[in-house]
């Protein structure tokens, strides 16, 4: 097909922003790196980099952690810190594996509006920090991308690298993996019923929740974050009231970012700024999907969204950068020719008869 308007539009600002972003890198990101500790751009970063021993220990960032913990799991950063030694080699790493990662969704997906979906990714500063900063997300990005990949080959080994990869990120995300392919198999009855077994999930983390001891250090969490409304419902869900707390603990997760808005420092950039955008970005996709899609469970990349929805909904605060997978998954379905377009493509790339 020919580039239209629409498609010379997007090349253009997606090369726009990623020029804009390589200098907003060298001008703001890397002083606040070294400089100027007291400006905050990446969600963790300095944190990240004072446990490789990149950077002098900032009294701002707390007591040093367990490297891995139920709680607690900083080795992914750790090990691309430690083993790069430099910001600079980092931020050129990160858009490898950002670049890594848009090959295999655009693999996963054969009728990808490419530039569209490239543009609301980069529109979206939660992405952009990611991939600027040292982070966990550009590994959660890439875990994405395999898995989306993975529905469609099935491969052992391909599994057996998202499952590494997502738990480089969040042992979580490794989790919420491990149990989307297990529910998801062929033939399964899981897989069948799909929103039973949702359902059923629901109830067993609201019946075995109060009794995981891990899980119980979210409640003391939640007890020191007394008056916030997430902290209430996570306080009902340590008392077995999960199932009437996720819904309203998931929007909370998704869009709730947005009154952070001149809340904080105006040094805080990624708590001012970054944050709270990618929670409008989460309210526009969300209410443009509903508009133009429909939500089904048999859309193995939707379950998946349901299940990671589950599994992280658990936790005491709102964290916007954790729910990237939903957000690239529900653009990489908008973002989709539809199935008229699909057949006159296909019918365009066969072969003609002789």
């Amino acid at each position: 097909m020919r580039c239209n308007w629409h498609q010379l539009f997007a090349r253009l600002t997606v090369a726009y922003i990623s020029f804009a972003g390589v200098l907003f890198y060298f001008f703001w990101v890397q002083p606040s790196l070294s400089d100027n500790p007291r400006l905050h751009i990446g969600a963790d970063s300095t944190f990240y980099l004072w446990i490789a021993g990149l950077i002098p220990h900032n009294p701002n960032e707390g007591e040093l952690l367990p490297m891995l913990s139920a709680s607690s799991n900083f080795l992914g950063p750790y090990l691309i810190a430690s083993g790069l030694r430099h910001n600079f080699l980092i931020f050129l790493f990160n858009i490898s594996l950002f670049v890594l990662a848009i090959h295999y969704f655009a693999k996963a997906t054969p009728f990808l509006k490419k530039e569209s979906f490239l543009l609301l990714l980069l529109l979206n500063p939660v992405i952009c920090i990611s991939i600027l900063t040292l982070s966990k997300e550009i590994l959660a990005i890439l875990s994405t991308a395999l898995l989306c990949y993975w529905i469609n080959r099935r491969s052992r080994w391909l599994g057996a690298a998202i499952l590494l990869i997502s738990f480089l990120a969040r042992w979580e995300s490794m989790l919420a993996v491990i149990i989307f392919m297990f529910l998801s198999r062929s033939n399964s009855k899981f897989s069948r019923h799909r929103k039973l077994t949702l359902s059923l999930m629901i109830l067993s983390f609201s019946v075995l929740y109060p009794f995981i001891p891990f899980l119980a250090e979210l409640g003391a969490i939640s007890a020191a974050l007394d008056g916030n409304t997430i902290a209430t419902l996570t306080e009902w869900q340590s008392h077995g009231l999960y199932f009437i707390a996720f819904f309203p603990k998931l929007a909370l997760n998704l869009f709730g970012g947005v009154k952070q808005f001149g809340a904080v420092d105006s040094q805080d950039i990624y708590n001012a700024f970054v944050a709270p955008v990618g929670s409008v970005f989460n309210i526009a996709i969300c209410a443009w999907f509903l508009l133009r899609k429909r939500f089904t469970l048999y859309n193995d990349k939707l379950f998946f969204c349901a299940i990671y929805a589950i599994m992280f909904v658990t936790g005491p605060s709102v964290q916007i950068r954790f729910w990237l997978p939903l957000y690239i998954i529900l653009c990489l379905e908008l973002c989709q020719y539809s199935d008229q377009t699909n057949t006159e493509l296909t019918q365009q790339s066969s072969p003609t008869p002789a």
